[in-house]
């Protein structure tokens, strides 16, 4: 029977593990399942923000 993908995302899954809903080994089995999705990740550049205000905290104006 296969798994509802729901019960794997990230926001819930720590909840579900705690309540039995789901297994390490299930979690185990479905990351294999994965595909290998590397060729589509974009490398991402930041800047640092700059300081806003006289104490270094931006106000929002």
């Amino acid at each position: 029977m296969a798994q509802n993908p729901a019960l794997f995302d990230r926001r819930t899954l720590s909840r579900y593990r705690k309540e039995g809903v789901v297994t390490d080994e299930q979690i185990k089995e479905h990351l294999k399942k994965l595909p290998d999705c590397t060729e589509k990740a974009e490398t991402l550049g930041a800047e640092p923000l700059p300081a806003g205000g006289k104490d270094g905290k931006d106000k929002g104006r």
